[in-house]
């Protein structure tokens, strides 16, 4: 659609120093750091769910600025221009 990039949010691994230092505790910091990864993914995924919204037409994601409030149906401005709908997008 409009072509535009999106990060979520950066969320830094809580225990870095200290497995850093003590390299003796790998396999627990391993399963420190796979837990708060799962974590960050699920507060990523949260994170797109805010600023995306699938067309119901095409099933794309689209973001908010290239997804339209129409008076039928809320459409993904590509979906909206074919159908010949008009609409204003969820955010500017």
């Amino acid at each position: 659609m409009c072509g535009e990039f999106w990060y979520s949010s950066s969320i830094p691994f809580s225990k870095a120093l200290q497995a850093a230092e003590h390299r003796e505790k790998k396999e627990l910091y391993d399963a420190i750091y796979q837990r708060e990864k799962q974590r960050a993914m699920q507060a990523a995924g949260q994170e797109a769910r805010e600023r995306f919204s699938q067309c119901p037409i095409c099933r794309r994601l689209v973001c908010d600025a290239c997804f339209l409030i129409c008076d039928e149906m809320d459409l993904c401005r590509e979906c909206a221009g074919r159908m010949e709908e008009s609409g204003e997008p969820v955010a500017p």
